[in-house]
């Protein structure tokens, strides 16, 4: 595993379930295939060591499987189109390499000062002016707000700890029963 790479595998459990070419192969392909996974978060999504591809009899020693097993497997993933393959013959996944090339350019955009339009400027820059230009300005000064209409609890109302006013109790009504009803 790399300096950089995170201790954990990324996983979308809807995302496998739903993917119709994994689904297609058998079980134990697909179990191969979760192997395999395994083995390309540690080199970047691609199947190597140190840079050399892995071939079938390594592989089935790495996932504890016959050669003969492994190289069925693999057939069947490829048949149905679950893995790429390199020029030089290294087995890659294409959704962990995608992953990775974006957890970069966020990492860069990131270390950057956050989103790369907003830093040269567009939309207003990342921090924009309070006012900006298009604004129009007011003619000054504080603006006063309107009270909010209160019954002062001289004139029969209650006054609520947010200001509203309640109206006067009614006649049956129980201010101490958790609904207010009256005992009947």
């Amino acid at each position: 595993m790399s300096a950089t790479r995170q201790p954990w595998l990324k996983f979308y459990a809807s995302d496998w379930r739903s993917d119709q070419a994994v689904h297609s192969c058998s079980l134990a392909a697909r179990g191969l295939w979760m192997e395999m996974l395994c083995l390309m978060f540690e080199s970047e999504g691609s199947l190597n060591i140190n840079g050399v591809p892995i071939k079938a009899p390594q592989l089935a020693k790495l996932v504890g499987a016959s050669a003969r097993e492994c190289e069925s497997l693999l057939l069947e993933l490829s048949e149905f189109g679950v893995f790429s393959i390199d020029e030089d013959g290294t087995i890659f996944s294409r959704r962990m390499r995608r992953d990775i090339a974006k957890a970069r350019k966020d990492k860069a955009n990131g270390s950057g000062g956050g989103n790369p339009n907003l830093k040269n400027g567009v939309k207003g820059g990342v921090n924009p002016p309070v006012n900006p230009s298009g604004n129009p300005r007011d003619n000054g000064g504080d603006k006063a707000q309107k009270p909010e209409a209160r019954k002062i609890p001289s004139q029969g109302g209650n006054v609520s700890r947010i200001g509203r006013a309640d109206p006067p109790s009614e006649p049956g009504w129980d201010d101490n029963h958790p609904f207010g009803k009256g005992a009947a």
